[in-house]
């Protein structure tokens, strides 16, 4: 080979093995910017289901508060034993009435979330509770007595909010008092509230009524008279609907569209 065909081999040896690296710098380049690229894919579709997940979780909860303010009544349920509950439980829920009971640690709730439990309640504001479900499916109704605790359990994150021990309170009146700074803010009134009074405390503002014994007669516990349990939740539930309508309808007298 001669002096300048071997030079100009040489050349185009070179000039390949700069092309190759300069192939291989921008497949790298390619590479770490296809890399980058799928990462900030990766991280931005993570995070629109999170936003997807939160909000799917929010309307399961507030599908739950629509169902309680449409009925009027939620039921607290107290029994001895899983089985009654399970079964006393069933009773309120063919009459269209959501069941609760109470919670007051973690684990509680937890317990009562394994148990297909849609929503919680508690006789004040536990915080723990509330910051692990509050971005659930599952709704929260924490405590509150005073004005004070409703605006904290609000400011915390509470989409509604159970006012215990009302009859001890000042029972309606009390109630009508609230609500007067605090008109924004859903709740439901809870102890010592009875058939005949229910009605009283939706007029007066609240979205729902808790009942205990009003439905789950001890009587009827202790008797397992599930016939009577479900009677009484018929009724409960005939008055709560009755006394929403009756509310909504004087609204609209008041305020014609």
């Amino acid at each position: 080979m001669g002096g300048l065909a071997a030079g100009r081999w040489a050349c185009q040896v070179q000039l390949h093995s700069w092309a190759a690296a300069g192939r291989g710098r921008r497949t790298r380049t390619r590479t770490r910017t296809r890399t980058r690229t799928c990462m900030r894919n990766k991280y931005r579709t993570a995070s629109i289901s999170s936003i997807s997940i939160t909000c799917s979780c929010h309307g399961e909860q507030s599908s739950t508060i629509r169902t309680i303010q449409k009925c009027g009544v939620v039921a607290c349920l107290r029994a001895n034993s899983p089985g009654l509950a399970l079964e006393t439980a069933r009773m309120a829920l063919d009459e269209g009435i959501s069941v609760a009971g109470t919670v007051l640690t973690c684990e509680d709730a937890k317990s009562a979330e394994l148990a297909g439990a849609k929503f919680l309640m508690s006789p004040a504001l536990v915080s723990d509770i509330l910051e692990v479900f509050k971005d659930t499916c599952i709704l929260y109704i924490p405590g509150a007595m005073t004005p004070t605790e409703v605006l904290n359990a609000h400011a915390f994150g509470a989409r509604i909010i159970k006012i215990y021990p009302v009859t001890v309170l000042g029972g309606e009146r009390y109630i009508q008092t609230l609500r007067r700074p605090f008109h924004h803010i859903p709740m439901v009134a809870s102890q010592g509230i009875t058939m005949e009074t229910m009605n009283l405390y939706i007029r007066m503002g609240v979205s729902a009524v808790v009942l205990s014994d009003a439905i789950f007669s001890k009587t009827a516990m202790a008797t397992r008279d599930f016939g009577l349990i479900k009677k009484l939740a018929g009724l409960a539930a005939s008055k709560g609907k009755a006394a929403v309508r009756s509310v909504a309808e004087s609204r609209h007298e008041q305020f014609p569209v």
